[in-house]
C-alpha cells in the first residue's frame, strides 16, 4: 500500500448487512496506490455482525478510520445523506463516495486524482466519477452525457463541450452514481449534500444534476470500479420478481416524475408518462401482485405531482483540514437528519 496521502481524501463507504463484502471494499481501499488520507464506514445499523468483523480484521484501530454505525436502518437515501455530511465533516478536502459493493482496481482514486490535476483549483470540477462495470462484464451506472451549450455565448452557437477533455479520457456528464465519485469539498459547500428525502432511488441522479448545474462533472474513464450488485440488469415494475422490492416502486415513479419534471425538457416528461401508461396497460403480463404494482405506480405518479424534496446545506467548518492523522475511532448514534429540516436548497431548473 502506499503511504498515506496528505491531500485530504476520504474514502466514505455505506453499508448494510454485507460483511463480507464490505471487507473486499476495504482491502481494495487500502490498496490504493494513492493513499486515503482517512476511511469512514457508515453501518447503517447491520446485524451480521459487520461490527465484529471490522474489530477483528484490525481496521477499527487504523489511523484514519472513523466507523459510524446508527442505531436504526435510515434508509438508502437518507443514508447517503449522512454519509456526505460525515465526510465533510471529518475535514476532508475530497470525499470518495462509495457503496459497500463497489470494489475500485488499485489505480481508481490515483486516476481521479490525476483527472483533478488538469484543472486549478478543485472549485472548477463539480464532480469526478469512476467507470463501472459488473462482475460479467457490463458497463454499470453510465451516465448522460452532458450535451449542453454554454447559453453564455448562445448568439455564436457553441457545440456541446461534453468532450473538450477527451484527450485526457475525460468526459463531461450530467449525471451519475454514487458509485466510487469523487466530490470536493466546495462542491459539498455550495450544493449541500444529497436529499434523504428520496427515501431509495433517485437521490443520486438529484443530486448529480443539482451541482452539473453548478459546475461540470467528469467520467475518467481509466478509473475502474467493480459494482458487484446483488441484482445485474434492468429491473422494472412488470418483471420483478422480489416481492419485498416491490414497494420500492412508487418511490421509482414519484421520484423519476420529479426528476423529469425539474431538470429536463417537457419532450422527456411527456416520454416518461407515456412509458408509465404503458406499463400500467402491460400491467396483466406481470408475474404476481398485479393489483399492487398498478397501485404503487398510480400512487407514485401521483405523489410526483407534489413532491419537493428538501435540500440539505451544510454549516461550513473554517480552516478544516486533515493535515492531521487520526486515530481510529467509533461513533454510534441513533439516525439524524444533519441540520434544520426546514432549510432548503433551490434545486436549479435546466432546459
Amino acid at each position: 500500500m502506499a503511504s498515506q496521502s496528505n491531500d485530504g481524501v476520504y474514502a466514505c463507504i455505506i453499508t448494510f448487512n454485507r460483511r463480507d463484502i464490505l471487507l473486499e471494499c476495504l482491502q481494495a481501499v487500502y490498496s490504493q496506490t494513492h493513499a486515503v488520507s482517512g476511511v469512514l464506514v457508515l453501518d447503517n445499523a447491520s446485524t451480521d455482525g459487520t461490527d465484529e468483523m471490522l474489530a477483528s480484521e484490525g481496521f477499527l484501530t487504523r489511523p484514519g478510520f472513523v466507523y459510524h454505525r446508527n442505531a436504526v436502518n435510515s434508509g438508502v437515501s437518507p443514508g447517503f445523506e449522512q454519509l456526505v455530511r460525515l465526510g465533510y465533516e471529518q475535514g476532508a478536502s475530497w470525499v470518495w463516495v462509495m457503496d459497500d459493493d463497489v470494489i475500485p482496481s488499485e489505480t481508481a482514486l490515483a486516476e481521479l486524482i490525476g483527472a483533478s490535476r488538469h484543472f486549478d483549483s478543485p472549485a472548477e470540477i463539480g464532480f469526478l466519477i469512476s467507470a463501472a462495470r459488473t462482475p460479467d462484464g457490463l458497463e454499470n451506472n453510465v451516465p448522460h452525457v452532458d450535451m449542453r451549450r454554454d447559453r453564455s455565448n448562445w448568439k455564436n452557437r457553441p457545440e456541446p463541450e461534453w468532450g473538450h477533455m477527451l484527450a485526457h479520457s475525460m468526459v463531461r456528464v450530467r449525471n451519475a452514481g454514487l458509485t466510487s465519485i469523487l466530490i470536493p469539498r466546495t462542491t459539498i459547500e455550495a450544493c449541500g449534500v444529497p436529499s434523504g428525502d428520496f427515501a431509495v432511488l433517485g437521490e443520486d441522479a438529484d443530486y448529480t444534476l443539482r451541482i452539473s448545474a453548478w459546475r461540470p462533472g467528469y467520467l475518467v474513464g481509466r478509473s475502474r470500479v467493480l459494482h458487484k450488485r446483488s441484482i445485474s440488469g434492468y429491473i422494472h415494475v412488470l418483471v420483478e420478481t422480489n416481492e419485498a422490492r416491490l414497494n420500492r416502486f412508487y418511490y421509482y415513479y414519484r421520484n423519476f416524475f420529479y426528476l423529469r419534471k425539474q431538470y429536463h425538457p417537457t419532450g422527456d416528461l411527456i416520454t416518461f408518462l407515456l412509458q408509465s401508461a404503458y406499463h400500467l396497460l402491460r400491467m396483466p403480463t406481470a408475474p404476481s401482485h398485479r393489483l399492487r404494482r398498478a397501485r404503487y405506480l398510480i400512487q407514485g405518479l401521483v405523489a410526483g405531482l407534489f413532491f419537493k424534496p428538501r435540500y440539505q446545506p451544510v454549516v461550513p467548518i473554517p480552516g478544516s483540514s486533515l493535515s492531521r492523522t487520526h486515530s481510529g475511532s467509533i461513533q454510534q448514534e441513533g439516525t439524524r437528519r444533519g441540520v434544520d429540516q426546514n432549510t432548503k436548497l433551490d434545486a436549479v431548473k435546466l432546459g
